[in-house]
């Protein structure tokens, strides 16, 4: 079966989307939103290291692209799907920039589609039998912080026994049409997230959308006004995010607080709970995370860096979720977050990060609390040389061999989202 994120539009949108990152305005935005980051980071909690400079310069310039991204898509009156919020990568001989930001998560393809409160809009999908675990369709009004218009997760989606299925959008009530999201006068985007386990057996959703009714078109936006338009998104959203990164790094490092109820933290997903939090380790010390699923179906354990972007997760285990972990014999699972290999199956690698941000996930959420409740999450910081006493007996171990064997079948995963066939 091809990709269903190698798309012609794909293709055709990230090429424009680097001619965008490249106009004087667009590069003027990144040095100003990466300065600001640095200036805010140190005045609230001192001088940075030149590690993390080095990080802000290459995260930012990723933000800077997806920004891009959203502008060459932003357009309502020609719709396009377009995949974004990824790490760098290659597919059809193409070199593509990284787009991530804001805690991405690893299992998780973003998608985007331009939409407005005027307009009437199809999207066609076909769910393959090796289904994500989770899917949402988010009908946002700003394309910055994802004020939520609307939604259809796995619970609400009706889908086809072929797996087909059909979504209509458009500023009128449902009136008894399934897979229907009614819209607003600030209606701008269509969010997308398909969210795996495996991402070696499990394939995102095929997606098209069609404009089938509203005003006539203006005429399409110039190259120019795409980069105000991404130098805007930029500024904006990188702003807003600010304060969610300083949130993240006041609070103690190495304390991951209870998931507070969904929809707390605005451009979050609403149908998930979350924790935030900052870590700080050397090679003395290691983090040992104890996660209870709460009756969720799905939960991920991210690391990512000062800037709330990930690491190299197709080649370290710098994020675990609740089917490549092993977990203990009452349901939770245990974690070992440490720079050196522990030898423990469970081995979260921060890829060489001493210090950065967490934002732990649960999907999925049962519709009914668990007799022991919902989710929740503990961390106590131990010596290395004291690990073996501090994590629950008998957990599970892997030699040097099997380690490479569990790294390459990761890497051939989450590689895999960029082949063109599968």
């Amino acid at each position: 079966m091809f990709n269903p994120l190698t798309t012609p539009d794909q293709l055709l949108l990230e090429q424009l989307a680097e001619r965008i990152v490249s106009n004087p305005v667009v590069r003027q935005a990144k040095h100003d939103v990466e300065q600001q980051a640095i200036a805010a980071v140190t005045a609230a909690h001192g001088p940075i290291s030149a590690a993390d400079r080095a990080r802000a310069d290459r995260d930012y310039e990723e933000e800077a692209f997806s920004a891009a991204q959203i502008a060459v898509d932003a357009d309502p009156y020609r719709p396009h799907v377009l995949a974004t919020i990824m790490p760098p990568h290659n597919w059809l001989g193409v070199d593509v920039p990284g787009s991530r930001y804001a805690w991405d998560n690893p299992d998780t393809t973003y998608r985007i589609i331009p939409m407005d409160g005027s307009s009437s809009y199809v999207i066609r999908g076909k769910v393959v039998p090796q289904r994500p675990v989770d899917w949402n369709f988010s009908l946002v009004d700003d394309v910055t912080d994802f004020g939520l218009v609307g939604n259809i997760g796995i619970h609400d989606l009706e889908v086809a026994p072929d797996g087909s299925f059909t979504i209509t959008v458009d500023n009128r009530p449902a009136d008894g049409r399934v897979n229907h999201l009614q819209s607003t006068p600030d209606t701008a985007q269509l969010f997308v997230r398909n969210t795996t386990t495996d991402p070696a057996g499990q394939t995102p959703i095929a997606l098209e959308v069609q404009r089938i009714a509203g005003p006539p078109p203006p005429p399409p936006m110039t190259e120019q006004e795409m980069a105000n338009l991404a130098a805007s998104v930029l500024m904006r959203g990188a702003a807003k995010r600010q304060a969610y990164l300083l949130q993240s790094l006041s609070t103690p490092a190495n304390v991951i607080p209870a998931p507070p109820p969904p929809n707390t933290i605005p451009g979050t997903l609403t149908t998930q709970q979350q924790s935030l939090a900052n870590f700080r380790i050397d090679d003395d010390t290691a983090v040992v995370i104890t996660v209870d699923p709460g009756g969720a179906g799905y939960f991920v354990v991210p690391v990512t860096d000062t800037w709330m972007v990930t690491p190299d997760f197709a080649h370290h285990t710098s994020s675990l979720n609740n089917e490549q972990a092993v977990p203990n014999p009452d349901g939770t699972y245990t974690l070992v977050l440490s720079l050196e290999d522990p030898g423990y199956r469970n081995w979260i690698d921060p890829d060489g990060l001493t210090n950065g941000t967490l934002f732990v996930r649960w999907q999925v959420l049962s519709d009914r609390l668990p007799e022991r409740g919902g989710p929740a999450i503990s961390a106590k910081v131990v010596s290395v040389s004291s690990l073996a006493a501090a994590v629950p007996p008998g957990m599970a171990t892997v030699t040097a061999t099997e380690r490479a064997a569990q790294l390459a079948a990761r890497a051939a995963g989450y590689e895999r989202r960029f082949q063109p066939v599968l």
